[in-house]
């Protein structure tokens, strides 16, 4: 793994402090209790509240908790941590029990631009050190798991089905007398670029470039690099044809 960008991996149990500064750290992302007041009662009021009302009230309400959001429509139920950290432009759409958390170093951890939808129970992560982009007019699908410490970068008029992974790091477990908990990750990360379609179900692992105008057949497996224009499919995937 030579040349390979590596950290080590992170474990609940080893974080330190007092269970609140555990909660600050870890979600609230501030040690202000300004801004844990804040973040409590605007997701406890608003968080779960049901219809029209409770989307139009996170509409204007939750701008105090992110950075800079846009007109943004929030669904119910949300997973927010360290919101201060989290960019979204305006027109874009998260459905009902979304993760957002961007516990990362990186400020901003998460980016997503204009006129996204982020579908129901997907999670978008940074990890401790990476971070997630996502393009304009992007649409990841429900249940879908973006996972960045070694960063995703994803461009505009992308389609991500349902169920999809992309995970930009991986265990290490070259040490055989070493638990692979306490040997680290792979930080490479993935790129997706303009115009490609990433069917339900594809994993997608570190290191891994999916170039512009693509498409990844649903129930793939990518774990090397796909050139522009071309239909993949398989575990691992290989290219079936060009689309030009």
């Amino acid at each position: 793994m030579t040349g390979i960008r590596k950290m080590p991996q992170i474990s609940l149990n080893k974080l330190e402090g007092s269970d609140l500064d555990k909660y600050m750290g870890r979600v609230v992302g501030s040690s202000s209790v300004y801004n844990l007041l804040k973040y409590e009662i605007l997701t406890s009021i608003f968080g779960s509240m049901p219809g029209g009302a409770g989307i139009f009230l996170r509409k204007y309400i939750y701008k105090r908790l992110f950075s800079n959001p846009g007109n943004v429509t929030f669904g119910r139920y949300m997973t927010i941590r360290h919101p201060s950290k989290i960019f979204i432009d305006k027109g874009t759409i998260i459905d009902d029990y979304c993760v957002l958390d961007a516990k990362s170093e990186r400020n901003p951890g998460i980016i997503i631009g204009e006129k996204c939808l982020i579908g129901r129970n997907a999670t978008i992560s940074t990890g401790y050190k990476g971070y997630v982009r996502i393009g304009k007019n992007t649409i990841i699908g429900a249940s879908s798991l973006l996972q960045g410490p070694g960063g995703i970068d994803i461009g505009e008029n992308v389609l991500i089905g349902d169920q999809t992974v992309l995970n930009a790091g991986k265990h290490i477990y070259e040490d055989p007398g070493l638990p692979i908990l306490e040997q680290g990750i792979t930080m490479e990360g993935i790129s997706v670029g303009d115009d490609v379609w990433i069917g339900t179900g594809v994993i997608v692992i570190d290191g891994v470039t999916i170039s512009k105008g693509s498409i990844i057949e649903p129930g793939s497996l990518v774990d090397t690099n796909i050139p522009p224009y071309s239909v993949c499919s398989g575990s691992p995937a290989k290219i079936i044809k060009f689309r030009k």
